[in-house]
């Protein structure tokens, strides 16, 4: 994430006249936090998905595909309100809606204040799953692993 931040600062100056900043305060702090949160669970499902490699000789197609089918359901290929009201409705309660979808919603100022507590609070309890499932996940693969060669 330092790289990216590092550039976009870098950047800024460049390209400050362009953007527009029609944010408000609050919006703006679960913005920073949502961005955090995405991030977190990013790695976090990433790390969980990379964990198959103590089971699979390769892994990389079967990652990969789970990549396209997570960055679906995260609104970065098809906006999540082209899907049914319904469907938006527990998906934004996923990790992956963090990715894209909730802070383009939170930038857009399209949630009141007692959503984006709900939908933090939320985010917040898929962060401590992953955290388990992450270090489950490990020892069991740990306890699998074997090295070959010399």
């Amino acid at each position: 994430m330092l790289p990216q931040t590092l550039f976009v600062l870098a950047a800024m100056p460049f390209i400050a006249k362009y953007l527009t900043w029609n944010i408000n305060f609050v919006n703006a702090i679960f913005l920073i936090l949502f961005l955090i949160i995405s991030t977190l669970t990013s790695q976090l499902l990433n790390s969980i998905i990379g964990y198959m490699a103590f089971w699979l000789v390769n892994a990389e197609a079967v990652m990969w595909s789970f990549g396209v089918f997570l960055n679906l359901l995260s609104g970065l290929f098809i906006p999540l309100d082209f899907f049914p009201e319904w469907n938006v409705s527990i998906l934004e309660k996923t990790p992956f809606a963090s990715w894209g979808y909730l802070p383009a919603k939170i930038y857009l100022g399209l949630f009141d204040l007692n959503k984006l507590i709900e939908l933090l609070v939320t985010h917040i309890l898929w962060i401590v799953i992953l955290l388990l499932f992450n270090k489950i996940i490990f020892k069991i693969g740990i306890k699998r692993y074997s090295s070959v060669g010399g």
